[in-house]
């Protein structure tokens, strides 16, 4: 009894047809096995990928590839998301999750992290699991629907608290693990949501806070730093553009040659503006609306529908 696996994924994913017996080989072949949970390293969400606007396909691409790198690149610091396995045992004593969150995911791994006293993570294994992106009944019914489930990841900024907190009240965790998993947490929960912001309207904000500061080697240095970071971003879109497509594959045929130019190279772009608002403006929301103590259950299941024509 010891040895159950409880698997969690979404009602949208499609399977290979050898993940089950990958997923027990890695789990009999794993060492302490009873402290570590198994996630697909690469999640596609292909099953509606030319249906849905251009906005979201880039959005769940780019969520492709981030899953995978940190399942290659910090697998260590790896948190549960989407769709994941473990010892049913294990998490039985732990006492399952907590339905009032709306926060699942990350919830489970933080959950397990602290009933383990730290000695919890995670291992991949490299089958594909394709899932649905975000949709909805018309255009604006998609964006809403995207901008729904934004909000609700938002509301995952309170597992900071939560970790923090449980991290502090357990002696058995060794400070630096918990120093770690506070850098790992700052960055995920603060950084990168003010790093777009920051990059962005820094100069603006320090000239408007002193009008001086033009005489400063700073006026020179900041716009040049700022211009290089950028420009970095918008090189690398190259190589990410080729693994989604080696991911997703090319557009069909029956799309047209404009569509297939817009999508090798102007989509792509389409990341900086997801930054501003798809990232951003949601989960702002979501930290008023915690600090509010205000409830989003509608929230917790995201509604989806389907376009009845390719959004483009």
């Amino acid at each position: 009894s010891r040895h159950v696996i409880f698997t969690k994924f979404d009602s949208d994913t499609l399977l290979h047809p050898k993940f089950f017996s990958a997923l027990t080989y890695r789990y009999l072949t794993t060492e302490n096995r009873l402290k570590r949970f198994f996630g697909p390293a690469i999640l596609i969400y292909s099953n509606n990928q030319w249906n849905v606007p251009a906005i979201t396909r880039v959005f769940f691409g780019t969520l492709t590839l981030g899953v995978l790198n940190e399942w290659v690149a910090e697998r260590t610091k790896k948190q549960s998301f989407s769709c994941y396995c473990g010892s049913f045992h294990e998490f039985e004593k732990a006492d399952f999750w907590d339905p009032s969150t709306g926060a699942e995911d990350t919830y489970y791994y933080w959950k397990m992290f602290l009933h383990h006293d730290g000695d919890f993570s995670g291992e991949p294994f490299f089958l594909p699991v394709t899932m649905d992106a975000v949709e909805g009944t018309s255009l604006m019914g998609a964006l809403k629907a995207l901008y729904k489930q934004q909000l609700r990841w938002g509301w995952g900024a309170l597992i900071m608290p939560l970790a923090l907190q449980g991290m502090s009240w357990n002696p058995r965790i060794s400070f630096m693990k918990k120093i770690s998993k506070f850098t790992l947490l700052f960055r995920v929960y603060n950084f990168l949501l003010t790093a777009g912001i920051l990059l962005t309207i820094t100069a603006p904000i320090l000239t408007a806070l002193s009008h001086d500061i033009g005489y400063s080697s700073i006026s020179v240095n900041l716009p040049r730093v700022i211009s290089v970071i950028l420009t970095a971003g918008l090189v690398f879109q190259l190589p990410t553009k080729y693994y989604i497509w080696k991911f997703y594959g090319a557009p069909p045929k029956s799309r047209s040659v404009f569509f297939r130019i817009w999508w090798w190279c102007f989509e792509p772009l389409l990341m900086f503006v997801n930054i501003w608002t798809y990232y951003l403006i949601p989960r702002i929301q979501a930290l008023y609306e915690l600090t509010l103590g205000k409830n989003r259950k509608k929230f917790i299941v995201s509604i989806e529908g389907r376009l009845p024509e390719k959004a483009g």
